[in-house]
């Protein structure tokens, strides 16, 4: 790759930061324009402008998992935004309005560290938005934040103030500082966590050793690079070894050894002032942001050496320089054929010959660029992926789509349905496909009407014929997205507690489809959670992130009065199942309520987790409460006297909910990790174990009959689960956002869920009973069609000219669309999707047959007049 090779344009202003994917195959760029761009760093494409920022923006960050970006800007705000929909997914910003510099995600992603100009840092829960720590002690704004790559409970500041700081969150305290004459401009992590580099604006950069923490301790400094030319804009340590990039208000990008200090490469091609640069995950590739409102990629090859640099070095020494790097010492030869050299061949060192220890890297591993979906292959095996699953590459849009044994469905960038494709693999059948859409008129006189366009899912057990059909039925789009969403016991209302600070209230109509019927609005702080009363369902109660509890009139959009019980954000309200005066509520202060609501005192406190109670459920008998916690357990409790009865174990990793099966004697936890575990009420283990999912499941619910489990993803995905086997069914993409709440209504014959991508759906669930009731069906609509094809060709045949010539395109058009409809579905008819679509085509041919007939009696009547 030439200098410069790959060059991004499409910002209106400055680049001010930007930084890679987990894979390497994307970066972002933040920019004065008050807009973050995704590329593709292979082919310097836009794939996603990010908008919402009042003001420009100062840092970007990327998650590990790759599912999402931060932003901080100058407008007071940091920003979570979804890589796929490009959506805003949270604004975080403190009651006190503060610039923000810059933003870094911890190591597993639960958390997000903004710096202020206020002089703190603050610590986010990224999917609740409330802050977890305030890191105090800077005289001055904080320019730069970053966690170790592998603690998530250490972080690193640096100040304006002349100081940089490492904290250990868990506490609070100032750390270690680090002391500086000068105002400082940025910072960065050694890839192992033991060293910090900072740069100044006294044009220097320093390497310190981290190792010896302790409050109150100064660290003592252990290299100073060589000066540069104007103050230090950024720095970045390689991903493999001892070299850190860096930039400062010039035209050029340097590379430091970080043991000797000494530049050893140098590369230049921007118009304008450098003010940011990254290395790639894989340390073969550079990429820097400009002035000149461009970003380049750069490759470590051809980059030449700082003149007289490596002269020098074995002039002072009178040998070949030795790195010192965490007491390694690495031999350093370098030749401008060469790339970067790192992770030095032990054997090769030892025979003093020069090594090209990237290129062997590249080729122990394969590189990125010349595997190119390859590549993607072996990351997917980091987050669940099968070894040996049978990739499946689908031209979507603008990207590739990889489909693996786990059938992934992503939607487009764009939030648009795909076009239509079905297929079956290995043991497990599943067709996707949209419906045909059937026209079934084009005349002026009587307009253009099609059929809904639908993705239906078919599935079923054991790769047999399916048993059910998921079609989605409506969506309901809001103004920001959902935290939670509540289906009252009839069916008729849905209540979504949204991140503007509002409750959305929805009404079904006559034709069964929801829209907006009430917002409860003049919230002073973030609505997380709603429950509707069990009989009265014009009553409901919200929970609240500063540990209220409201009671709601619904009829008049009114507070009824509010619950003081909790110290913090109430995660979860739900009322008895037959007692509407019975109200539990758990919260992130390790406690769960059940309140007396015509008392509004509470009548038990179950406090005996140690951890964040994440969600609480009573059982549909209403005997037992179950709670799922941070501390790694879901615990049972008797509803009436507050004591546990059992302590459900086996996960490692925080429960983030609880359902109950409908009969009460089971309890489903699902895990961080992305697994769900099965319980009986009376025993601690687990009786089914269901994993497989590839991010954390957010949401549960237990379909009425009892056979079939959805659990609802943060990646937007819906998965179907047998819980008797552990069998999954089928899983698919139903949302570009995380999915917070499920739940079946009208006895499970329909399905509502709720996104961060600012969406409820609802979804129909129907049931295929058996083959011979399936083939009695599709008996009965054929019929269906053919008796009404011979009503269409007789109207035909008895018409006028022009009603002749209109009937028969109809006719045609309907012939055509049976023939696209079996020729689409296929095999799938056996599989009980086909019966829906068929019913829909004998639907078109009924409204063709109406229209033909209006038409003639309408003929017929001006014959009579004349």
């Amino acid at each position: 790759m030439r200098e410069g090779d790959k060059v991004f344009r499409g910002h209106k202003d400055s680049v001010t930061s930007l930084c890679w994917s987990a894979h390497g195959h994307q970066v972002v760029t933040g920019s004065l324009d008050a807009t973050a761009i995704l590329w593709n760093a292979d082919t310097a494409e836009s794939l996603v402008v990010l908008e919402g920022h009042g003001k420009g923006i100062y840092s970007v960050d990327w998650s590990r998992d790759g599912n999402f970006v931060s932003t901080a800007s100058t407008d007071c705000s940091a920003r979570l935004w979804d890589v796929g929909s490009g959506l805003e997914l949270h604004s975080y910003a403190p009651e006190v309005r503060s610039i923000v510099w810059s933003t870094s995600f911890t190591r597993t992603g639960e958390a997000l560290l903004a710096g202020y100009a206020d002089g703190k840092a603050r610590l986010w829960h990224v999917e609740e938005g409330t802050i977890l720590r305030t890191l105090e002690g800077h005289a001055s704004w904080v320019v730069g934040c970053k966690c170790s790559p592998v603690d998530d409970h250490r972080f690193a500041t640096a100040s304006k103030d002349g100081s940089a700081a490492i904290w250990d969150g868990r506490d609070q305290q100032l750390g270690t500082c680090i002391a500086s004459k000068v105002p400082l401009t940025c910072l960065d992590w050694s890839p192992d966590g033991n060293l910090l580099v900072t740069g100044s604006k006294d044009c220097r950069l320093r390497v310190w050793d981290t190792r010896k923490l302790g409050h109150g301790q100064i660290f003592d400094l252990q290299t100073e690079l060589s000066p540069m030319s104007y103050e230090v804009t950024s720095c970045s340590w390689s991903a493999l070894g001892p070299y850190v990039a860096a930039t400062c208000a010039d035209e050029i990008v340097t590379v430091y050894d970080a043991g000797t200090g000494k530049k050893i490469r140098k590369f230049q091609g921007h118009q304008g002032t450098v003010t940011c640069s990254q290395w790639a995950p894989d340390g073969l590739y550079l990429a820097s942001g400009s002035s000149d409102k461009s970003a380049k990629l750069w490759g470590t090859e051809g980059m030449r050496l700082e003149e007289g640099a490596l002269a020098s070095e074995e002039e002072e020494s009178g040998s070949p320089t030795t790195l010192s790097y965490l007491g390694v010492a690495r031999k350093s030869s370098f030749d401008a054929s060469y790339l970067m050299g790192m992770r030095m061949n032990p054997g090769a060192q030892a025979q003093g010959a020069a090594a090209d220890p990237m290129a062997a890297a590249a080729d122990q591993r394969g590189s990125p660029r010349a595997q190119g979906l390859r590549g993607q292959g072996e990351d997917s095996d980091d987050s669940g992926g099968s070894e040996d699953a049978e990739v499946c590459l689908l031209k979507d849009g603008s990207r590739i789509v990889i489909l693996d044994d786990e059938l992934d469905l992503p939607e487009q960038r764009d939030g648009s349905r795909r076009n239509s494709f079905s297929f079956s693999k290995g043991a497990t059948n599943v067709d996707q496909l949209e419906e045909f859409r059937l026209p079934l008129g084009n005349s002026e006189r009587y307009g253009e009407t099609y059929l809904a366009r639908q993705t239906m899912h078919a599935f079923g057990a054991g790769g047999k014929r399916a048993q059910w059909v998921l079609r989605e039925q409506g969506v309901v789009e809001m103004e920001r997205g959902v935290t939670h969403c509540a289906v009252s016991h009839d069916g008729e209302r849905i209540a979504a507690t949204l991140k503007n600070r509002t409750i959305v209230v929805l009404r079904r109509d006559g034709r069964g489809q929801y829209a907006k019927d009430l917002t409860l609005q003049s919230l002073k702080v973030l609505p997380t959670c709603f429950a509707f009363a069990c009989k009265a369902h014009h009553e409901g109660c919200s929970g609240h992130s500063d540990g209220k509890v409201i009671a709601w009139n619904l009829q008049e959009g009114r507070r009824e009065f509010t619950l003081h019980g909790h110290r913090t954000n109430v995660s979860c309200v739900m009322y008895h199942p037959s007692n509407p005066h019975l109200l539990v509520s758990a919260s992130h202060d390790c406690s769960c309520v059940v309140w007396d609501l015509d008392l509004k005192q509470p009548i038990h406190t179950l406090e005996e987790h140690s951890g964040y109670i994440r969600h609480a459920g009573w059982s549909p008998c209403g005997d037992y409460v179950c709670t799922a916690s941070s501390d790694n357990s879901a615990r049972l409790w008797m509803g009436q006297s507050g004591r546990r009865t059992q302590t459900l174990r086996g996960s490692t990793n925080t429960l983030y909910c609880c359902c109950w099966s409908p009969d009460s004697n089971r309890v489903a936890a699902a895990s961080r990790d992305g697994s769900i575990r099965v319980y009986s009420r009376a025993g601690e283990d687990a009786l089914v174990v269901m994993a497989g999912h590839r991010s954390e499941v957010r949401s549960l619910a237990w379909h009425p009959s009892g056979d079939v489990l959805c659990a609802g993803c943060w990646d937007g995905k819906v998965s179907f689960w047998n819980p008797s086997t552990g069998e999954r069914l089928y899983t698919c993409q139903l949302h570009v956002g995380a999915v917070k709440s499920l739940e079946f209504v009208s006895e499970g014959r329909s399905l509502v869920t709720a996104s961060l991508d600012a969406t409820v759906k609802v979804f129909r669930l129907s049931a295929v009973r058996s083959d011979a009731e399936h083939a009695k069906r599709c008996e009965h609509v054929c019929s269906q069609n053919k008796r009404n094809m011979g009503e269409l060709l007789a109207l035909c045949a008895g018409g006028s000219g022009v009603e002749e010539s209109l009937a028969r395109q109809v006719v045609q058009q309907a012939l055509e669309g049976v023939r696209e409809a079996v020729r689409g579905l296929g095999a799938a008819s056996s599989h009980g999707a086909g019966v829906e679509a068929y019913a829909k085509v004998g639907e078109g041919l009924d409204a063709a047959i109406l229209g033909l007939r209006m038409a003639g009696d309408e003929h017929k009547a001006t014959g009579d007049q004349s």
